[in-house]
């Protein structure tokens, strides 16, 4: 254990990573859950940003430790997962103009409220 004043080490990094990959996975499949119950774009949206928020973590365990190139081409990934996923929420939206739905507020405004809660 570190003192509250010294860098945390690398296994110290890897454990906290490791908690928050779990948290983010866990509201990834709880958010697309309550997008296919509730058939709202916006839930998509948010399971999609813990998922991207997840894969971050997967990434910057591995690259802990290495070169600064590597983290580089790391945050790139990130970034590029970001405007996939974006792009993924776009396309649902267009189908969504174009077949028509109705998001069930009810289970939005629930899952909203628990995503809120876990990103605080």
């Amino acid at each position: 254990m570190t003192s509250k004043f010294a860098a945390p080490t690398e296994s110290e990094d890897r454990k906290r990573l490791r908690i928050a990959l779990c948290a983010n996975l866990a509201m990834f499949l709880t958010g697309l859950a309550g997008w296919y119950m509730a058939d709202s774009a916006s839930l998509l949206a948010d399971a999609f940003d813990m998922l991207a928020d997840a894969t971050g973590y997967i990434v910057a365990m591995i690259a802990i430790g290495r070169s600064a190139f590597f983290q580089r081409n790391a945050a790139r990934w990130n970034a590029a997962m970001l405007i996939l996923l974006g792009g993924a929420v776009i396309g649902e939206v267009v189908h969504r103009y174009f077949v028509g739905s109705e998001p069930s507020p009810s289970p939005t405004a629930s899952q909203a409220s628990s995503s809120f809660r876990s990103d605080s």
